[in-house]
């Protein structure tokens, strides 16, 4: 099996970590004080917008 040209998945604390690591970068601000709808506090980044929009 030929493995040259392969993406291997990024688990979500490395993915995090590189957005904080680059942060500036990207033009992104970590914080813990983004509200869901149903009124639950999360973490996350200020500055991602989404550029496919899931269907309802």
């Amino acid at each position: 099996m030929v493995e040259d040209n392969v993406c291997h998945s990024v688990s979500a604390i490395r993915f995090s970590a590189e957005l904080r690591q680059n942060d500036r970068r990207y033009n992104l601000e970590a914080t813990n004080n983004i509200y869901l709808p149903g009124g639950r506090r999360v973490r996350g980044f200020v500055g991602i917008e989404p550029l496919v929009h899931p269907c309802p």
